[in-house]
């Protein structure tokens, strides 16, 4: 019981009197993601749907053609050749496809583009296959011939993991990029709570050295937890994403969660200064990123990636696999919190 109720302290502190965390943990991250977000999506679809349009003048295409298109294709289509070569040359298309009135019978598909060489070939095997595909049916009904259909066995398709949601991922890989971060907030607040002698008065009111601290870092790993995973619903509330693989979102922050707190008491230990602390962790968090990232050639020395929590999840979003990979990182924040906590009395001595 006194443990709970120390937690719920330290729980209502932080979340009402720590201003700088919560811009830092959760309003900062917050508008970040969203905005990072509608940069690149926002931008790459504008760029997809805008990449090339399609005057069609062929009755043809339009009535057996056009329909078997892919939506954004259908999107693409204009009777209006005038307007679509303007756009062209001011170059808000990157291409033009012209289908003649006479096509397919003598009349052929050609593409205009400003550097004279850019063609999208999506469109062109997609408009291919369609048109190979009507152009077999209707020489069977001109002949009348049929084919008697056999029944084989379908093979059954086994899918072992679904793809993520890219904008899903950039969201938790920010949210617990952000998480990290917060380390050194934390131990900066754990350096205050012993300069105001705040842990002394614990110390005086019978609680045990194991409730002090356990209650202080209970608290702030459930506010991790909470403003992590109100982040992750509110961009998915923004942008209308699917939240999918959720035994992966929890694992990945429950376990970054253990890594922040063992970390925090590391640097705890090591530096006394808050500034210097506050430093540490955004050091910190910039070069395990850097050295997290699959892209990123080491060379001989590519097996310090290891020591990254950052590449064992990006290991487990692509694979799909919750361990070893997560179980790492935890076990990670626990030799952290090992080397850093031994001996806890010493951060309740006045």
């Amino acid at each position: 019981m006194k443990f709970l109720q120390l937690t719920w302290f330290h729980f209502k502190r932080i979340v009402f009197q720590n201003l700088g965390l919560f811009v830092f943990s959760f309003v900062f991250p917050l508008l970040l993601i969203i905005g990072v977000i509608f940069m690149i999506f926002s931008s790459s679809t504008s760029n997809v749907e805008s990449s090339l349009l399609i005057v069609n003048e062929s009755e043809f295409v339009t009535e057996a053609i056009l329909p078997h298109l892919s939506a954004n294709y259908q999107a693409s289509v204009t009777e209006d050749a005038e307007t679509a070569f303007e756009q062209l040359a001011q170059a808000e298309v990157s291409m033009v496809y012209a289908i003649p009135a006479d096509f397919p019978q003598e009349g052929s598909v050609d593409v205009y583009s400003i550097s004279g060489e850019n063609t999208d070939s999506i469109f062109e095997t997609e408009f291919i296959t369609i048109f190979n595909e009507q152009m077999q049916q209707a020489t069977l009904a001109r002949f009348n011939l049929d084919f008697v259909p056999i029944e084989v066995a379908e093979p059954a398709i086994i899918q072992i993991d679904a793809s993520m949601d890219p904008r899903l991922f950039l969201t938790i890989f920010l949210s617990v990029l952000f998480m990290t971060y917060t380390s050194g907030f934390i131990a900066s607040d754990l350096n205050k709570l012993r300069n105001d002698s705040v842990l002394t008065r614990s110390v005086i009111s019978n609680a045990l050295s194991w409730q002090i601290l356990g209650s202080i870092l209970s608290a702030y790993a459930v506010y991790n937890m909470l403003s992590n995973l109100l982040i992750l619903l509110v961009v998915s509330a923004i942008y209308r994403i699917q939240i999918t693989h959720i035994p992966m979102i929890i694992s990945i922050f429950l376990s970054f969660n253990i890594y922040t707190l063992g970390l925090t008491m590391l640097l705890f230990r090591i530096f006394k200064s808050e500034a210097i602390l506050s430093m540490s962790s955004i050091l910190l968090m910039v070069v395990l990123m850097f050295i997290g990232m699959p892209m990123v050639d080491l060379g001989p020395l590519s097996f310090i990636q290891y020591l990254s929590p950052f590449y064992w999840m990006i290991e487990s979003l692509d694979t799909g696999m919750i361990l070893p990979n997560l179980a790492i990182v935890a076990l990670y924040g626990l030799v952290f919190f090992t080397a850093g906590s031994f001996k806890v009395e010493r951060l309740v001595k006045v």
